[in-house]
């Protein structure tokens, strides 16, 4: 393995793929400031109403943070051809609990019929656009 110094650290040890990408990071015109202004904000966000509703297919994280009284439906429409590829989160920032909830119709997305369950604090749902339908990637919501 070759040995490259790093912050002029003559034992330090990286291999050649990390080398490579030491090379492809130096080669990027991007300053510091530019990465540290990449933050959160820069996120397309919508906030969902305590009644419900329809969630954004543009907005790339949806927050459930107005409680609901009683459950209450938001609906997400298939993705476009123009959001193919992108990931939406929802997620539950509001105090949900068993019957002060948020439900979402899975009919739009691969995983087939029944029904997503926001009702605790902190659950999410993070889905792929893919045509015409949404992609489970990750959740701690349940589906029945």
């Amino acid at each position: 393995m070759a040995k490259y110094w790093v912050a002029n650290n003559p034992n330090a040890e990286i291999n050649d793929a990390k080398a490579q990408k030491l090379a492809e990071l130096s080669a990027t015109t991007i300053t510091v400031a530019e990465l540290n202004n990449l933050d959160e904000s820069a996120v397309q966000q919508e906030s969902i109403p305590a009644g419900g509703g329809a969630l954004s297919i543009t907005a790339k994280l949806s927050l459930l943070d107005n409680a609901p009284s009683g459950a209450k439906a938001i609906t997400l429409a298939v993705p476009t051809a123009a959001e193919s590829g992108n990931i939406k989160v929802i997620q539950a920032a509001a105090t949900l609990s068993g019957t002060n909830k948020f439900t979402l119709d899975s009919a739009n997305t691969l995983t087939g019929a029944g029904t997503y369950t926001f009702d605790a604090d902190d659950e999410y749902l993070v889905l792929l656009a893919m045509q015409d339908k949404w992609l489970e990637i990750s959740k701690t919501c349940t589906h029945a």
